[in-house]
């Protein structure tokens, strides 16, 4: 039973790694906020003027991204901020400038 049970996990783990390579990462979606200076009917998001989840701070954010740069062609790897409204964040031109430079094209979804 053991050695079966070994071939399928073998099996799988090879299975895994091949769907790995064929669905390339293309887009990363951050919801960077929850908070928002509107409170739309129509919206999806569980988000208030002053929240308190507190937002992830950039750092961990950019980790993520340089963690998954040699898996990925950050070239061809679009990040797209959200939230909430991406805008109340002090420090979202900074974190734009960061992933510029680490190769991501990015852009934000906002209610501006």
């Amino acid at each position: 039973m053991r050695l079966r049970k070994n071939m399928i996990l073998s099996l799988y783990h090879e299975h895994k790694k091949a769907q790995a390579k064929l669905h390339n990462l293309t887009y990363l979606f951050w919801e960077c906020t929850l908070r928002c200076n509107f409170n739309c009917v129509h919206c999806g998001s569980d988000c208030a003027k002053e929240n308190i989840v507190p937002d992830m701070p950039k750092e961990d954010f950019l980790k993520i991204l340089s963690d998954i740069r040699p898996h990925v062609n950050p070239h061809k790897t679009m990040v797209v901020i959200t939230g909430g409204e991406p805008l109340v964040r002090k420090d979202l031109e900074e974190t734009g400038r960061e992933m510029y430079n680490m190769g991501y094209p990015w852009g934000f979804v906002t209610n501006g």
